[in-house]
């Protein structure tokens, strides 16, 4: 009869663990047939298959009790092969080397399309990081340095912590992102600042598409477009978005567009300033459409909020309030421009000239549906001044504390307090 002998290591019964192998003739063995002591190790779980199993479930045998066990524990997520002692640590809000430490802040991690995430070592340190590739790019919380090319299309670019938490500071060594033409880019939860260029000190954008979701641009710097440039058929989208506090030389201290498009579902342009013209923002040849457009205590001496020429706008929840031009256009200047507009608020601004909330000129159309106008200061047209070759139509919202005067149209001052709607054109106001 053969026999077959099992020697409990570690209490795991092993067939033949240390034990004496049996004889070919059925025997008792020999020296030659013995297998020698039980040399025992523990052996962990390794679910994930990264080579790192997990301290639970560990067994002390010979051998690997079962398929899948391996030698070395310390595995903190047995569910995530990225996640093991040996694994890089990555802007993922994981634990991915298990040292215990849970923060990720200042790491920068690519993601491309296709293939293993690729550890940006030592984060950007104040270089050029060019994004060729589709794929994804984090940024962990923190205030990290330098500037980003983007020249591909389907590209990502994260701040996982937010624009509150998470910013990118080019130093003055030119735009802090610069997009392309054909590239593609989304833009979320960042902060841009210290950008310092020609065209667009925070971003600029040349024939690409941009979609900004929850960004801050801030304390930018450039000749036209402080915070943001657009041209060359660059489509912008904007929500949640703030561009506060830049500034241009010559035109669009907050943002300038030409030949460009622009959807907006939230965009304030806040406190930013121009040499020229365009405090708040600059455009020529664009269209802009959407809703919550809010322009605010922005400065410049010609057209301080927004300075519109050949540019066609349709926006619901205007604001337009606090900005200060030295000579036209407190508010929004249209040359050859048009604008509808509803449900908004124009208080507060004012010039030393004429178009305290609105200027027209050329010929430009402004239409204005449920818009208050309030407390707004010029030396004519506090509230509207255009034109004769202008025409402006309201319907709703109201009038009230402009001085001198609600419009000025035809050579006079026309106060349009208590009417619910009406129009200014060919040189006279009637109202409804």
């Amino acid at each position: 009869m053969r026999l077959t002998m099992y020697v409990f290591c570690g209490g795991v019964a092993l067939c033949g663990c240390g034990g004496p192998k049996v004889a070919d003739d059925g025997g008792l063995p020999n020296d030659s047939d013995t297998g020698g002591p039980c040399t025992t190790r523990w052996w962990f779980p390794d679910e994930d298959g990264d080579g790192f199993g997990t301290q639970d479930g560990g067994a002390e045998a010979c051998e690997p009790p079962f398929e899948g066990y391996v030698t070395q524990a310390g595995d903190c997520d047995d569910g995530d092969g990225s996640v093991n002692p040996n694994a890089p640590e990555l802007c993922d809000g994981l634990d991915n080397n298990c040292d215990g430490i849970g923060s990720d802040r200042g790491l920068v991690t690519f993601w491309p399309v296709s293939g293993p995430p690729e550890p940006v070592e030592g984060g950007l340190g104040g270089t050029l990081l060019e994004l060729n590739d589709p794929g994804t790019l984090r940024l962990c919380d923190g205030a990290h340095t330098g500037q980003l090319r983007v020249s591909a299309a389907g590209v990502t670019v994260e701040g996982l912590g937010g624009a509150a938490l998470t910013s990118l500071d080019a130093q003055g060594a030119g735009s802090v992102v610069s997009v392309e033409e054909d590239a593609e880019l989304t833009l979320s939860g960042l902060t841009l600042t210290g950008g310092d260029s020609s065209r667009g000190g925070g971003l600029n954008c040349l024939g690409a598409s941009v979609t900004l979701s929850g960004v801050t641009i801030a304390g930018n710097h450039a000749e036209d477009g402080g915070g943001l440039n657009a041209e060359q058929g660059c489509a912008l989208t904007a929500q949640d978005v703030t561009i506060q506090e830049n500034h241009a030389d010559d035109l669009g201290g907050g943002a300038r567009l030409e030949e460009a498009t622009l959807t907006t579902n939230g965009l304030s342009l806040l406190g930013n300033s121009a040499g020229e013209e365009g405090g708040g923002m600059y455009a020529q040849s664009s269209l802009i459409t959407g809703e919550n457009l809010a322009v605010m205590g922005n400065e410049a001496p010609l057209a301080a909020g927004l300075s519109w020429l050949g540019t066609a706008g349709n926006v619901d929840r205007l604001t337009l309030s606090d900005n200060l031009a030295e000579s036209d256009g407190g508010g929004l200047f249209l040359r050859d421009a048009r604008l509808t507009a509803g449900a908004g608020l124009a208080s507060g601004n004012s010039c030393d000239n004429a178009g305290g909330a609105f200027l027209l000129s050329g010929t430009s159309t402004l239409t204005l549906t449920n818009v208050e106008i309030n407390e707004n200061i010029a030396t004519e047209g506090a509230g509207v001044w255009l034109n004769s070759v202008s025409s402006f139509t309201w319907s709703g919202g109201g009038w009230l504390n402009n001085d001198p005067d609600d419009v000025y149209h035809g050579g006079q001052s026309w106060a349009l307090t208590g009417s619910g709607g009406g129009s200014c054109l060919a040189g006279s106001c009637v109202t409804n």
